[in-house]
């Protein structure tokens, strides 16, 4: 049997993550209301009157669902099933179904949109709990909301993104004011496809398999120039901004090869963008110590480490590219010296381009969630299955 290359890291990666797990379930609890606090600053101290978002909670539920299918801890999948009932009892919109985007600090509706981005989220995470405990309930859920978003949001790519609470298109599609102007981004076609690819695996759907493939299409095709990713178009699928993100290139790299693996389909143009991808975003690791953010000042943000990390290990596993594995390991040094709080818990926000911490930034929040590091964590487990462990 081949060495795993990465044993020396498992043991770190699985206790990295369980901190992240007890630090989620010490701090971001409220032991007086009915769920979790909508923000944690980095002295871990709440923010009483913060939103509560629906991805975050969706990352919640996936995160700890994950989670306990690895590590078995009851209180894992018991903080998977409490993010559950919040999101079934205070985001669910009963009578025109799917799940608001933000709720007040007391759980009223705070915006009653209906985004595709934050749907994908929820289904990804119900796949996770399914996974996690071969419910039938939670697969049925899934199931449920395939259906919602194929009925008001396709069933043509790319998917419409943004409706208002009885799934009429708003004027603006915009997740945040900071994004321009668009009609469809890479960000939600992309995670949408990640929470189809997760269903596929456990609901091999004709329909569901079409879509896939068009979403991935659509991805290498129309949002695929000049070696990046356009992140915004408007409807005739034209850029409205220039900006490139490094980390989701990589992400973009790996989920697509993902999505041709649990699919078993060959496309040999997605299959060249994806290490191209691969190769620049390593490229660019080096020459900035870590992955820059297109914002102003940029940043390097805890999302687009972990992503790396994630990227680089399974392009390595599809190629033995052993470049690739040592940018993995490159890529956690920056992590475990810069983004992870050694002394008080989970990781930062990020840091600046001198990787000075970013004060002002949230630990845990609208925005940030677990996901991204849990996920990047767990990677061993995918090694070991390759290796034949």
């Amino acid at each position: 049997m081949p060495i795993n290359p990465l044993n020396a890291l498992t043991d770190r990666w699985r206790k990295a993550c369980l901190d992240i797990l007890h630090w989620w379930m010490t701090y971001a609890i409220d032991r007086a209301g009915p769920g979790f606090y909508g923000e944690v600053n980095n002295l871990n101290l709440p923010g009483f009157s913060a939103p509560k978002g629906l991805v975050m909670h969706a990352r919640i539920l996936w995160s700890f669902a994950t989670a306990y299918a690895y590590f078995r801890e009851e209180a894992l999948i018991e903080t998977a099933y409490l993010a559950e009932q919040i999101l079934e009892q205070y985001f669910h919109d009963t009578r025109y179904e799917g799940y608001y985007w933000k709720l007040h600090a007391d759980y009223q509706i705070a915006d009653s949109r209906k985004m595709l981005y934050g749907q994908a989220f929820v289904l990804y995470a119900y796949v996770a709990l399914f996974q996690a405990t071969h419910h039938p309930r939670w697969l049925s859920k899934a199931c449920a909301l395939f259906e919602t978003i194929e009925q008001h949001c396709g069933p043509f790519v790319p998917y419409n993104e943004a409706f208002n609470e009885s799934w009429q298109i708003p004027a603006d599609s915009r997740l945040d004011v900071h994004e321009p102007q668009f009609a469809y981004s890479l960000n939600a076609q992309l995670h949408l496809m990640e929470a189809y690819t997760a269903l596929y695996k456990v609901y091999p759907d004709t329909r569901l398999l079409q879509r896939l493939l068009q979403l991935g299409a659509f991805i290498q095709e129309k949002l695929y120039s000049s070696s990046h990713l356009i992140l915004w178009v408007d409807r005739s699928l034209q850029p409205v901004s220039q900006a490139f993100s490094p980390g989701h290139e990589i992400e973009t790299a790996w989920l697509l090869m993902d999505m041709l693996e649990h699919t078993q389909q060959t496309n040999e143009k997605i299959k060249r963008m994806a290490f191209r991808l691969g190769y620049q975003v390593r490229q660019h690791m080096h020459a900035h110590d870590g992955l820059m953010e297109p914002i102003v000042p940029a940043e390097k943000q805890w999302w687009a480490q972990a992503e790396a990390m994630t990227g680089f290990l399974r392009l390595y596993i599809l190629s033995h590219d052993k470049a690739f594995l040592q940018a993995t390991a490159y890529m956690w040094r920056l992590i475990d010296r810069y983004f992870i709080d050694h002394t008080r818990g989970e990781w930062f926000w990020g840091v600046d381009e001198h990787n000075q911490i970013l004060p002002h930034r949230y630990k845990a929040g609208f925005w940030k969630g677990p996901y991204h590091a849990v996920r990047a964590l767990l990677q061993p487990s995918i090694v070991d299955k390759t290796n034949g462990g």
